[in-house]
C-alpha cells in the first residue's frame, strides 16, 4: 500500500488531493508559514470546542510547535524576498530577526542610495515608513516564544531555550533532560491571539519588502 498516492488526472480523487511543488521560494515559505499557523489556529478551535482534558494537555505540543514554526518560516521569507537567499541563524529567531534588522530595515529600507535607486526604476515613489515596523515589539515577542515560558529551575538544568525549535517537537533535550520539569498553564485563546498578532505584523513587512521591490530584486 502507498502513502504517496498520485491522483494525476483523476477527477474523482481532484477533491481529495493536495497539489504542491509549483511554489518560487520566497513563496513556498510563505505558504507554508500560513498552513502551519492556519492548522495551529484550527487546533486551537478544536480545542476550546472539546471537554476532554486530555485533549488540553496532548494538543499544546504540536500547537506551539506549529505556531513557532510559522513565525520562524514568515522570518525566513522576508530575508529570502529581500536578499534572495536563505538567512544565517539557523532556527534561532532572534539571530533570524537580528540579520532582518541589519540587512533588510536598516541595509535596504534604511538606505537612501538603494531607495532612491529603486525609484528611479518607477513610474510613482515608494518609500517604506520604517515607523509603521515596531522593531522593538517583535523583537520582545520573538525573545519570550523562544523562551518557551520556561521558568528559572528549568533553565539551570537546562540553560538552552527554543534556539534549535526542538523544545516543543521533543520535550526531551539532547542531553536527555526534560525541557519542562515543571508544571505550567497556558491560556489557549491568549495564545491564538498573540500568536497571530506576532504572525501579522512579520507578514506586514513581508509585504512592505515585496512590494518595495516589485519592479526589481536587489541582492545585499
Amino acid at each position: 500500500m502507498k502513502i504517496f498516492k498520485d491522483t494525476r488526472g483523476s477527477a474523482d480523487m481532484y477533491n481529495d488531493t493536495a497539489y504542491f511543488g509549483w511554489q518560487t521560494k520566497p513563496k513556498a515559505l510563505i505558504g507554508i508559514g500560513q498552513g502551519y499557523k492556519e492548522a495551529a489556529n484550527q487546533l486551537v478551535d478544536y480545542v476550546l470546542q472539546s471537554n476532554n482534558e486530555g485533549i488540553r494537555e496532548r494538543f499544546i505540543f504540536p500547537i506551539m510547535f506549529n505556531y513557532r514554526n510559522s513565525i520562524e518560516l514568515v522570518l525566513k521569507a522576508i530575508y529570502m524576498r529581500a536578499c534572495g537567499k536563505l538567512c544565517k541563524g539557523d532556527h534561532n529567531l532572534l539571530s533570524i530577526w537580528s540579520y532582518i534588522e541589519t540587512d533588510v530595515i536598516d541595509g535596504m529600507f534604511g538606505n537612501e542610495e538603494i531607495v532612491e535607486g529603486m525609484n528611479e526604476e518607477r513610474s510613482y515613489p515608494f518609500r517604506p515608513d520604517i515607523s509603521k515596523i515596531p522593531t522593538q515589539k517583535i523583537k520582545d515577542m520573538l525573545k519570550e516564544l523562544q523562551g518557551a515560558s520556561r521558568s528559572e529551575a528549568e533553565r539551570q538544568v537546562n540553560p538552552r531555550g527554543d534556539e534549535k525549535a526542538d523544545v516543543w517537537r521533543y520535550a526531551i533535550s539532547p542531553d536527555g533532560e526534560l525541557y519542562f520539569s515543571k508544571g505550567h498553564y497556558l491560556h489557549y485563546p491568549t495564545l491564538k491571539s498573540e500568536m497571530n498578532r506576532l504572525y501579522d505584523l512579520l507578514d506586514y513587512l513581508y509585504y512592505e519588502v515585496d512590494a518595495f521591490l516589485s519592479v526589481g530584486v536587489i541582492y545585499l
